[in-house]
C-alpha cells in the first residue's frame, strides 16, 4: 500500500519536515524525503500504522492508517493520496485548531480501495470552526 502526498502550511509547500511511522511498537523515522516532490510511504497490508508529521515551529499531526487487510482479497488499487496541512505555532496561538487526528484511513471492501471515514473527519473538523 502506498500513501503519498505533500506537506504544506497553506498555501506554501513545506520543507525540512520529518515523518515517523510506528507499527507494532516499532518506530521508523523517515529521513530520505524529497521535499520538493512530496512524500511516499510504502506500507505493508498487515498492520495498523501511526504516521506522524513534524516540523520545528509547527504543531505535530498524526494519522492512523488501518492496513489490516484479509490476505485472500485481491486488491487492484492500494494507493491513497493524503496531503497534510501543518499549522504553525504562531497561527495556533491566534486561532482554534483541532489537535485530534482528523482522518482514519481504512480499506473499503465494497470499493476495493483505501478511503477515509468521512463522518469522523467531518466531526473532527467541526471542532475547528467552534
Amino acid at each position: 500500500m502506498a500513501i503519498y502526498g505533500k506537506v504544506e502550511s497553506s498555501p506554501k509547500l513545506l520543507v525540512d519536515y520529518s515523518i515517523t511511522v510506528v507499527k507494532n511498537n516499532k518506530v521508523f523515522k523517515l529521513t530520505d524525503i524529497d521535499h520538493k516532490k512530496g512524500y511516499r510511504l510504502n506500507l505493508t497490508l498487515d498492520g495498523i500504522y501511526s504516521v506522524t508529521f513534524e516540523k520545528n515551529g509547527y504543531l505535530t499531526k498524526s494519522v492512523i492508517v488501518n492496513g489490516l487487510i484479509d490476505s485472500t482479497l485481491k486488491i487492484n488499487r492500494a494507493a491513497f493520496q493524503m496531503d497534510i496541512n501543518l499549522v504553525s505555532i504562531e497561527d495556533f496561538m491566534q486561532d482554534k485548531f483541532c489537535l485530534l487526528p482528523v482522518a482514519k484511513i481504512y480499506y473499503d471492501d465494497k470499493k476495493g480501495a483505501f478511503t477515509f471515514d468521512k463522518s469522523y473527519t467531518k466531526v473532527m473538523l467541526s471542532f475547528m470552526t467552534v
